[in-house]
């Protein structure tokens, strides 16, 4: 969000374009081997996609302006040509803009975040409750040991003193 801050902000104070900016900005980045947050190289980002498929009809309805949304699309083949990868913008890119948008601080971000990882969480626990699943973790048990397997000392006894639970 900081990032889409700045580029706005001199883009309003200079009259200056924000393509042109935003080159600038990736070239700054690509100087300094720091990467830009909310970009990665993953392109089936559906949850992005679907974000600013809402966001730009909220903004068609006139209900927001855009601008930050323009700048997170500008990103990307600008990205590209300072790093000479093609990164997308991932869910926490677009929903950076559009917090950008809402004029929401930059501080609230990671709260905003986890908000909604929670909400994800939860709707991801209801729904293997309705289908009548078991809540598991992302590996299937049989593979877990195949793929993973403990490399760690075998059983073993703990001592006298620690056996006891008070």
């Amino acid at each position: 969000m900081e990032v889409f801050y700045q580029i706005k902000n001199m883009a309003d104070s200079t009259g200056r374009g924000v393509e042109e900016l935003v080159e600038e900005k990736c070239q700054e980045l690509s100087k300094t081997d720091e990467y830009m947050p909310g970009y990665d190289l993953r392109s089936n980002e559906q949850r992005a996609r679907r974000l600013f498929q809402l966001a730009n009809a909220v903004r068609t309805e006139g209900d927001i302006q855009g601008a930050y949304l323009d700048i997170a699309s500008a990103l990307e083949p600008a990205l590209a040509k300072t790093t000479g990868k093609k990164l997308f913008l991932n869910v926490d890119g677009a929903q950076g803009a559009i917090l950008c948008e809402l004029n929401m601080p930059k501080e609230v971000a990671k709260g905003m975040f986890c908000l909604s990882r929670g909400l994800g969480l939860v709707a991801h626990i209801y729904e293997e409750m309705q289908n009548g699943h078991r809540i598991k973790g992302p590996m299937p048990r049989d593979m877990l040991f195949k793929e993973c397997p403990y490399t760690g000392p075998g059983k073993r006894e703990l001592p006298p003193d620690r056996k006891a639970i008070p």
